[in-house]
């Protein structure tokens, strides 16, 4: 009975996570698309794109070596929290130069045919 429980809490834990995930990498490539400067949206997304998945190749390595040598897996959230702080000040930096340069805006907005 117990196990059946689990199996279901579990279950449950990754619908959840996996419904997140979902919405996140749609919303992000969304997202990088309108930032991408129109003559160079396929470099932009294939570079984003290696980098989310180099991203999850290094997490992942960086978990099996935390593992492997004893240390609780707790310790990877602190650790993953530090892979995002570099993220800040780009999108500091990158906001303050959407404010200041109006032509930044005409590169996000969506295209119109005439």
């Amino acid at each position: 009975m117990h196990l059946r429980w689990s199996f279901g809490v579990v279950l449950a834990i990754a619908l959840v996570i996996g419904h997140l995930y979902a919405w996140n990498a749609a919303v992000s490539r969304g997202l990088m698309s309108k930032l991408a400067p129109i003559d160079k949206k396929g470099e932009a997304m294939g570079l984003y794109s290696m980098i989310t998945y180099l991203a999850i190749s290094a997490v992942s390595l960086v978990y099996s070596l935390m593992t492997s040598a004893g240390y609780n897996s707790n310790c990877l959230l602190l650790l993953c929290a530090s892979f995002m702080l570099p993220g800040i000040p780009l999108l500091l930096w990158l906001r303050a130069l959407l404010r200041r340069d109006p032509a930044w805006s005409d590169t996000l907005a969506p295209a119109t045919k005439s």
